[in-house]
């Protein structure tokens, strides 16, 4: 193992001079003083010129002045927040009849179950799969009716079907559908 002289080491980050005492003093200097470097340095100019703010290149001192807005600050990038309403899905199950209803793309859970227990058109009806911003689906069997969800419809069949098959019975998909969010700015 090769030992470090334990003479105190003269070290130099960020304008802080430094004297290091021991190994683990170097270490977690060396440590400390990376993880308060990340900013970017400033863009080396030629004589003459100066960074021109936001934009990453050299430019006239002019240029640089007419770029920084009154309160001294480069101008930010324009903000351009997107807004999305969440969408529902829900199917509903009457299992002594077979019927069943579906309802996607509704703007709350209350109104896609309402709607899916009115497809279903019997008063025995249940629900049986809620979404918000996802997908479902429901596969037939030997053993009843399964239901899956998942964040894409392949998701959604292939949850429902390993849900169907897991007695053994051969299994098909019924229904799939999604609701995703859509943007209203």
């Amino acid at each position: 193992m090769v030992k470090i002289n334990q003479l105190p080491i003269r070290l130099r980050i960020n304008n802080c001079e430094c004297i290091i005492m021991s190994t683990r003093a170097l270490l977690l200097v060396l440590l400390l003083g990376s993880a308060f470097s990340t900013q970017a340095s400033p863009i080396p100019c030629p004589p003459g010129s100066v960074p021109i703010p936001g934009q990453g290149r050299c430019g006239a001192p002019a240029e640089a002045s007419a770029i920084r807005s009154s309160s001294g600050k480069a101008p930010s990038a324009p903000v351009h927040s997107e807004i999305w309403e969440d969408r529902y899905g829900a199917i509903a199950q009457d299992f002594d009849t077979g019927a069943g209803g579906t309802a996607e793309d509704q703007k709350s859970k209350r109104e896609a179950e309402r709607l899916a227990l009115q497809r279903c058109g019997t008063g025995n009806c249940k629900i049986v799969s809620s979404i918000r911003n996802s997908c479902q689906a429901a596969a037939a069997g030997g053993g009843g009716v399964a239901f899956g969800a998942g964040g894409g419809q392949d998701i959604a069949k292939r949850n429902a079907l390993l849900k169907c098959q897991s007695d053994g019975s051969k299994c098909i998909i019924k229904y799939s559908d999604c609701s995703f969010p859509i943007r209203v700015r």
